[in-house]
């Protein structure tokens, strides 16, 4: 047996992935599918969309790109970082609902909508006293800290009394048993 000659069971074949028609790209959610050569490049990738090719949609959109005239509107002096400071001092009350909306999410997985139909559940008032914030400011999001899962809306006198016993029941039992002694 000759040296750099491999056993039929040894070859590996090359798999290429299937050429597949365009209705089989959309039932598999692929952007792009295999068709016929375009005439203009002779590529046969085309869009599943717009069955248009796809080199020659690059080549379109760097064209676009590189033309001055049709970019300029989108192409101004002023940086990003400048535009959104100024829409933020023009638009405060919008920004104080973007931000609430973000952190809602983010801290307590909870949407915005979700946080005013507790509010209105709760009659806008702190679930432990009744009473609301003397500053004006939003009712705070209780929730539990090991699990995450939110408990609801207290005031913030509430809220700190809570997170300063550390969400121990054992604690504000001595608490309460101390108050009452005195």
């Amino acid at each position: 047996m000759g040296y750099g000659l491999l056993k039929p069971s040894l070859v590996v074949p090359i798999l290429r992935p299937k050429k597949m028609t365009r209705t089989q790209a959309k039932l598999q959610q692929a952007k792009t599918y295999h068709g016929r050569p375009h005439k203009g490049c002779g590529s046969t990738e085309k869009y599943v969309t717009s069955m248009s090719c796809v080199q020659c949609e690059l080549k379109r959109s760097r064209h676009k790109l590189d033309n001055k005239e049709l970019m300029a509107p989108y192409r101004t002096k002023e940086k990003g970082r400048k535009k959104l400071y100024r829409w933020r001092s023009a638009n405060p009350t919008q920004r104080k609902v973007q931000h609430l909306r973000a952190n809602l999410m983010k801290l307590y997985r909870m949407t915005l909508t979700e946080y005013d139909a507790m509010l209105s559940s709760q009659d806008r008032k702190c679930v432990i006293c009744g009473g609301t914030n003397a500053n004006g400011k939003r009712l705070a999001v209780d929730h539990d800290h090991s699990t995450g899962k939110v408990r609801g809306l207290l005031c913030s006198h509430c809220n700190t009394g809570l997170g300063m016993f550390r969400d121990d029941v054992a604690r504000l039992r001595k608490a309460i048993k101390y108050l009452e002694k005195g």
